[in-house]
């Protein structure tokens, strides 16, 4: 699993004995640490500019102050996701104390608690979530591209909009290193800007945190964020563990994680750990019926009852050439879209970095077809483990408390 990250708010100053202890009792928890100091504005200010919120909030509360005001204050703050909170330097009141735990505030100290008492309460936190750790189907949309030149990405990032522009918080990870093709498509107006950072997550699994993601991901638009790279030679070798990893940890905080798989992806995702809604994208040849057939059922052997469709990108490009569509359902039992071939519409999406709802006519009504399959928009309950029917939308459960934050 990912490491956890912890972030210290504190009233005092960095060189004070109480933020060399947390950083200590962090650091024996395997736990990533980071401090602020300064006025509580200050400290506002702070929190306002982050984008990842960290597993573990050590918040202090100002002498004559609610602490009750100042998990609001923050609340309106941080951006979205669940953190456990610690508050301390709060009253000693027990109806104080009460009221905040229930409220989820993970734990309370009147005083400054002791290095002991730190280290305590961040090996607690660190057991339970390796307890719950793990991908929510619900919150994940994988897209493959079934041979060079398939259209995966043009699709996926047509979905990634599509979630932003819902209002979701969403995150592209592009595993395409050899080109990093997101980059260009959200940000070629600042020069492709390339998030190295992706680099060093998928060779470092232990190293994802909220800390580590804060630093790594870019911003392409309002509620969309990309993480993408052309791989060096310089580079370390990516590990297979970490996709799991980074999708998990990235659900912590983002509504959507979307998922953009080229052919032959190096590293190449354990198909066992795939749990999501899955698109396998391919043009109508003969490559692509291959590499179509052989991802469904890689797919199909995955643990996970994924819905599994088909899309046939640029259907009547090769004309008479063309593989029908009988044959790739044939060769997988999914439910199967054609998107029409277009060449004004493609050379839009290259050169103007557009996405397919951004088109019309034809391929605009093609891809509203397969955008309907989406999931719906997670608003309660759990991670479910059970198999869903194959072809069908994601279930929407119900009864989740909400986070302290109200997230």
């Amino acid at each position: 699993m990912s490491r956890l990250s912890v972030a210290v708010l504190s009233l005092g100053n960095e060189d004070a004995p109480f933020i060399k202890e947390a950083a200590a009792a962090a650091d024996r928890s395997d736990i990533s640490f980071v401090s602020h100091c300064g006025s509580l504005m200050e400290l506002y200010g702070v929190v306002e500019d982050w984008t990842i919120l960290p597993e573990i909030l050590l918040i202090q509360v100002p002498e004559g102050m609610e602490p009750m005001e100042i998990l609001q204050g923050y609340g309106e703050r941080l951006p979205e996701g669940e953190a456990e909170t610690v508050l301390f330097d709060v009253p000693n009141d027990i109806g104080v104390y009460r009221s905040l735990k229930h409220e989820g505030v993970r734990e309370v100290f009147s005083g400054v608690p002791s290095s002991e008492d730190i280290e305590d309460v961040f090996e607690d936190i660190r057991q339970s979530s390796l307890r719950r750790s793990g991908i929510d189907p619900r919150k994940a949309v994988y897209v493959f591209s079934a041979c060079g030149g398939a259209g995966g990405t043009s699709l996926a990032t047509t979905i990634a909009r599509r979630f932003s522009r819902e209002g979701r918080r969403t995150l592209y990870v592009d595993l395409d290193l050899a080109t990093g093709p997101g980059s260009f498509m959200f940000n070629a107006e600042r020069g492709a800007r390339e998030t190295m950072g992706l680099m060093e997550a998928l060779a470092n699994p232990n190293r994802i945190d909220a800390l580590f993601l804060e630093r790594a991901i870019d911003v392409a638009d309002k509620n969309l964020f990309y993480l993408s790279a052309r791989r060096r030679t310089s580079d370390p070798d990516p590990n297979p563990e970490s996709i799991p990893v980074l999708i998990s940890r990235a659900q912590q905080n983002f509504d959507m994680v979307v998922i953009d798989i080229p052919w032959r992806p190096n590293p190449e995702p354990d198909m066992m750990a795939v749990q999501g809604h899955c698109y396998i994208v391919t043009p109508p040849s003969p490559a692509g019926l291959l590499g179509f057939s052989v991802l469904v059922k890689e797919i199909d052997s995955a643990p996970a009852r994924n819905p599994v469709y088909g899309v046939i990108n640029r259907q009547g490009e090769f004309k008479s050439s063309d593989i029908e569509r009988s044959a790739f359902k044939e060769a997988g039992d999914v439910e199967m879209f054609p998107i029409p071939y277009d060449a004004a519409a493609a050379g839009r999406m290259f050169f103007e970095q557009k996405t397919y709802i951004d088109m019309s006519g034809k391929v605009r009504k093609s891809v509203e077809r397969i955008l309907k399959t989406l999931p719906g928009e997670v608003t309660s309950g759990e991670p479910t483990n059970e198999k869903a029917p194959r072809k069908a939308k994601s279930a929407r459960p119900t009864g989740k408390k909400k986070g302290l934050f109200g997230r």
